[in-house]
């Protein structure tokens, strides 16, 4: 195992001795321990990018095709030409796509 990531060491090498209470710095970095494997662990899903129905049909549309002619969506029309709008504006990312988060 790699020392950086023996953690069970790191925390009984903290623990209080005696019953004394630990410290405000202990306490500090475990939240910071805490915190960081959060983000490691859930991190991928926070900056997941997810491909919407409005994104391929924003898309289609930029290609030229019309909305319930060409294709059928359940969703408003504002919500895809605005899409489509914003794809021509700032290039069809799908970073984009979830900035607006339409």
């Amino acid at each position: 195992m790699w020392p950086a990531l023996d953690v069970g060491r790191w925390l009984s090498a903290r623990a209080p001795r005696g019953g004394a209470s630990s410290s405000p710095s202990d306490s500090r970095q475990v939240t910071l321990l805490v915190v960081g494997c959060a983000l490691v662990l859930f991190a991928p899903t926070v900056v997941q990018l997810n491909v919407r129905v409005t994104d391929l049909s924003a898309a289609r549309v930029l290609q030229g095709d019309v909305l319930y002619r060409d294709m059928w969506t359940m969703y408003a029309p504002g919500s895809i030409y605005f899409m489509a709008l914003a794809y021509a504006v700032f290039g069809r990312h799908m970073l984009v796509g979830n900035a607006l988060g339409i």
